[in-house]
């Protein structure tokens, strides 16, 4: 990913983006390329998260391989008719994200796969807990999932938040945004797949 020094996130934004957008994209290189859409936890150093055992690119996740993680944060168009002098500036995209080079660890073992998973559902989901380790749908529900950890190798954080710009351009940039219509949620993706189908 190309960084600009004005650009750059330190960790304290990098955790901030994967908190506030978990869901990851993890390229994998070998065997073939291939991308897997993948909700995954910031926890000690880790990203941890799980892939149904079924998964076709389950056999490219093992021990020691080595992928790219990227979460995309918040996003949007710049116009240049936002900023104070318009002439000889061009559209540009705000974003942040995050990439890192990851090696993998993986869980196969019913006790990790649980830790990881407790650990995405105190994230996600704190008014629900795991059910008993004994129940036999729980234990079942555990043997068709593999657990991830990929511990990152070097990590690259962007925000092009118009930096590059006079504050007053960032001002305006920040009072236009809010008066530019949002993305649909998913809620209203939802409701629109179900009307249509």
């Amino acid at each position: 990913m190309f960084v600009p020094d004005e650009f750059s996130g330190d960790q304290e934004w990098m955790s901030r983006i994967i908190a506030d957008f978990p869901l990851a994209m993890v390229i994998i290189a070998e065997p073939q390329l291939a991308l897997i859409h993948l909700p995954l936890v910031l926890a000690e150093h880790r990203l941890l998260g799980h892939l149904a055992r079924r998964n076709l690119h389950v056999g490219a996740l093992q021990t020691g391989a080595r992928v790219m993680v990227t979460f995309n944060g918040p996003d949007s168009y710049v116009s240049p008719r936002w900023y104070e002098e318009r002439a000889g500036n061009v559209p540009t995209w705000n974003y942040a994200a995050v990439a890192l080079t990851c090696r993998i660890e993986r869980v196969d073992d019913p006790v990790g796969v649980r830790s990881i998973l407790a650990a995405e559902v105190a994230q996600f989901d704190p008014q629900w807990s795991l059910p008993d380790a004994a129940q036999p749908n729980f234990v079942a529900a555990l043997s068709e999932i593999v657990g991830l950890a990929f511990v990152p190798e070097r990590v690259e954080c962007k925000l092009k938040l118009s930096q590059n710009r006079s504050p007053e351009d960032r001002r305006r940039v920040i009072e236009a945004l809010t008066w530019v219509p949002q993305r649909p949620s998913v809620r209203a993706w939802m409701e629109a797949f179900a009307r249509e189908h």
